[in-house]
């Protein structure tokens, strides 16, 4: 049988029991059928476990009452129900001149799921909503990566119980970075859409439509800006050097469309630059490097009448990290590609923004930097002086990152172009090896200021005049107290991406066990094998301003995923990209433009499980 839009192959066989020889020819490719029928795949789940087995999703109830005559339902009635929740399968149906393949996976009922108790039938009982965040992610996952194997290029998902978090874990689940390989052996890229033609003949769904297209388009974005961050990270060391990651920055920024009250710009920064600023810890980290450290500053401004007011965000960018002359060891080397994971993910998180239009003012600061072992290369004993003044003693050149990071917070907090000190300032890095120790690879090490502990959201950015004008008329409350950690701690949880707080440890002692210079760059002595990552929050601290509120996220532990999830593929991660766009979109918005992160997340719901 030949297959339309197939390669063909002749495969022969030759030798002894213990040694097989397959040889290939190709001997031509068949053109498509004009009139062959398209094949296109939906997404859905079913309710697992009694008394509600077996009931579909909104849009598979709908596709099997109208076109498949619940062939569906009774399919899944004998094939998995009422097997236990998780099992996913495809049915294949024909209808409205296309061929469809469907994938759905069961769902289970959380045990606070409420239900119609004045409601005789039992389908209608179920409350959709209560289903757990985490299941959903799961199910569309799963889902939409069989699809995918399945080589089917235009998936439709049922937006189920929530829009945003459905269309997130379709957008994960689909990536894959692959792009490097030869043709035949990279899976296909499915266009992904929200399927709503549920709603189509029923005039007072039109508003509930909007509202899930919307939603969807917002977790589309969020997953894509994620996505751009684990491409970045996943590009291999020899095509991402620094200045090539900044020109990919520039280009990814220079493909936004442009709006009247919206302003982006991306500003990179040589060598020379760094030289004038006098960045000495950049430019320590780059000399055994052939390839010349770069400086990227990219600035977002969504909310003009408040150009003075500003978020600073600072990436670490090592793009690849040997450990200069204290080398790291060979096994997985490989990995420290993807050393400049923090500034990927500053990047990622103002694109995000951006898409968003959100109405928040961002600076950007990317250090861009290789550290190899090289003749000029910075020698364990080295003293540098950094931007701020202070001087260090590189006890360990392999502890590179807070370097770069000193100089890049000292300068955005003195940014000459900045019209005043950062309300914020954040730090992304995949800085310690030490926090996967303590954290393993679910959690994000946050460290922070007293500065931070004293504020609340509308400390740091105030509600502008219109939402204060809102405020009176529609009776929001924008004075209420939510602490910074709080809210970020809750939209790490509501995107199954959570924070976990730790103390910054050894302050006094990087300096009491330094001989020669004003700061040592690690803990020596008793106390060197102890709170590695605390005492790297520490350093950096040196060079915050007391009064400046201050966020360290350290994001070695969470990196990459070190196995196939149901909703994404092993390889580089892009964390926390999803909460902090939500963390700082939210901070700038009424709660009526964005869903509050209690309705996203699961109340008493362990993170780490969803």
């Amino acid at each position: 049988m030949i297959l339309p839009g197939r390669v063909l192959v002749r495969l022969s066989f030759r030798g002894c029991p213990r040694v097989l020889t397959i040889s290939c020819q190709f001997l031509h490719e068949v053109p498509e059928k004009a009139n062959e029928k398209k094949l296109i795949g939906l997404v859905g789940a079913f309710i697992c476990g009694r008394p509600h087995g077996g009931q579909l999703s909104p849009a598979l109830e709908f596709i099997d009452e109208v076109f498949v005559k619940n062939g569906l339902k009774e399919r899944i009635n004998k094939t998995f129900y009422p097997k236990n929740a998780g099992c996913v399968d495809t049915f294949p149906a024909t209808f409205l001149q296309n061929n469809y393949r469907i994938a759905y996976a069961g769902l289970n009922l959380r045990s606070s799921s409420k239900v119609n108790d004045n409601s005789t039938d039992t389908q209608d009982r179920i409350v959709w909503p209560r289903l757990s965040f985490g299941g959903l992610r799961s199910c569309v996952g799963k889902s939409v990566q069989l699809l995918q194997r399945q080589g089917i290029s235009e998936i439709f998902v049922d937006p189920l119980t929530n829009a945003e978090a459905v269309s997130e874990a379709a957008h994960l689940a689909a990536f894959r970075f692959d792009e490097l390989k030869s043709q035949c052996k990279q899976l296909s890229k499915p266009t992904i859409s929200c399927f709503t033609a549920h709603l189509d003949n029923d005039p007072d769904a039109f508003s509930v439509k909007e509202q899930l297209i919307a939603s969807w388009n917002r977790g589309r974005i969020l997953a894509e800006s994620q996505n751009l961050a684990r491409r970045w990270m996943e590009m291999p060391a020899n095509l991402m050097s620094p200045k090539n990651f900044a020109y990919s920055i520039q280009e990814t920024f220079g493909g936004l469309p442009s709006h009247d009250d919206i302003t982006t710009r991306v500003t990179v920064y040589d060598q020379d630059w760094c030289e004038q600023n006098k960045m000495g810890g950049i430019l320590g980290v780059g000399a055994g490097s052939s390839r010349k450290p770069v400086f990227v500053e990219i600035e977002y401004i969504g909310d003009p009448s408040r150009i003075k007011d500003h978020i600073a965000l600072v990436g670490k960018g090592v793009v690849f990290d040997a450990g200069g002359i204290s080398i790291k060891p060979s096994l997985g080397m490989g990995d420290m590609r993807a050393d400049m994971g923090g500034a990927a993910v500053v990047a990622a998180v103002v694109f995000g923004l951006a898409q968003l239009k959100s109405p928040i003012n961002i600076r950007a600061y990317l250090p861009l930097v290789e550290n190899m072992p090289d003749g000029a290369a910075m020698r364990p004993g080295d003293v540098i002086r950094m931007a701020n003044g202070m001087t260090v003693q590189v006890d360990n050149t392999d502890a590179e990152g807070r370097l770069i990071l000193a100089d890049a917070l000292h300068y955005a907090q003195h940014n000459p172009a900045a019209a005043s000190e950062p309300a914020l300032l954040i730090d992304i890095a995949t800085l310690t090896g030490a926090i996967s120790v303590a954290l393993g690879d679910q959690y994000t090490g946050l460290f922070c200021n007293t500065a931070v502990m004293r504020r609340s959201l509308s400390d740091v950015w105030p509600p502008s005049q219109q939402q204060q004008q809102q405020s009176s008329t529609d009776g929001s409350n924008f004075s209420l107290p939510r602490s910074l950690i709080g809210c970020l701690n809750q939209c790490g949880r509501a995107h199954s991406d959570p924070f976990w707080h730790l103390p910054s440890l050894y302050f006094r002692q990087l300096q009491e066990s330094c001989h020669l210079a004003d700061l040592s760059n690690i803990t020596t002595g008793v106390h060197a094998k102890l709170g590695g990552s605390g005492s790297a929050a520490s350093f950096l601290q040196h060079f915050v301003h007391h009064r400046i509120p201050h966020i360290h996220l350290d994001i070695a532990g969470v990196m990459k995923f070190l196995t196939d999830e149901n909703w994404a593929r092993r390889g580089m991660s892009g964390r926390p990209t999803r909460p902090l766009i939500h963390f700082l979109d939210y901070m700038a918005r009424t709660p009526r433009d964005i869903p509050t992160v209690n309705e996203c997340c699961e109340e008493g719901a362990d993170p780490a499980s969803t």
